[in-house]
């Protein structure tokens, strides 16, 4: 996939020239898919609705390329909605996006959304879509939650026993059990640690696909 530097995310020493052939090439890609919209649609609440997605989608993902791939879809699939409706639509792929992004980063996150734009053609599929998505999210982190859980109270039963045989009278002869219930020890609160770090990470990505 080729690249197209969004003007806002350009720092190059030449960014005056880019800027300047990056907002032509903007105008060129926006004409092409507000093209696709029926002659009463063009200068309607449906072309506004757009314009602010492809805006918003631009600097979420920091380049052109969802404008000049995606949006064609969107406005194809945006002929037969009401305003309302595409309103919703576009906040759902927007929603997406975010968590998407964050869950498998912006190049995937680019292709899914081609994807997502050409088989998500109405409300109702596009929310089949999301809350597909959501679930997921929500059913990864239960189960983290619920190994950490586990992990947990084993940790503590492991942690109780090695400080039993620390504290006994014969813990010079128990030298190598001590060892290894240890070595547990440190292997369990690494397991939670990382268990810790994919709770975060799970519970960001719904808290944002669904603020958004």
């Amino acid at each position: 996939m080729v690249t197209i530097i969004n003007p806002e995310k350009n720092n190059s020493r030449n960014s005056a020239n880019n800027s300047f052939e990056n907002e032509i090439l903007r105008k060129v890609i926006k004409e092409s898919w507000r093209g696709k919209l029926p002659d009463g649609q063009k200068s309607g609440i449906s072309s506004e609705i757009l314009e602010g997605h492809a805006v918003r989608m631009g600097r979420m993902m920091g380049t052109l390329d969802y404008e000049a791939l995606c949006m064609p879809n969107v406005t194809v699939n945006a002929r037969h909605m009401s305003a309302i409706e595409l309103r919703d639509y576009v906040s759902l792929i927007e929603r997406l996006a975010a968590g998407y992004q964050q869950h498998l980063g912006n190049n995937i996150t680019d292709v899914i959304l081609i994807g997502l734009t050409f088989k998500a053609k109405d409300i109702g599929s596009a929310r089949r879509y999301y809350d597909l998505f959501v679930s997921d999210m929500e059913q990864r982190l239960a189960s983290c939650v619920k190994i950490s859980d586990k992990e947990a109270v084993s940790l503590r039963d492991l942690s109780t026993e090695l400080h039993k045989r620390n504290s006994g009278p014969l813990r010079f002869l128990r030298k190598r059990e001590i060892q290894l219930l240890n070595s547990a020890v440190v292997s369990k609160r690494k397991r939670i640690s990382r268990l810790s770090r994919r709770i975060g990470k799970y519970s960001s990505i719904t808290h944002r696909t669904k603020h958004a």
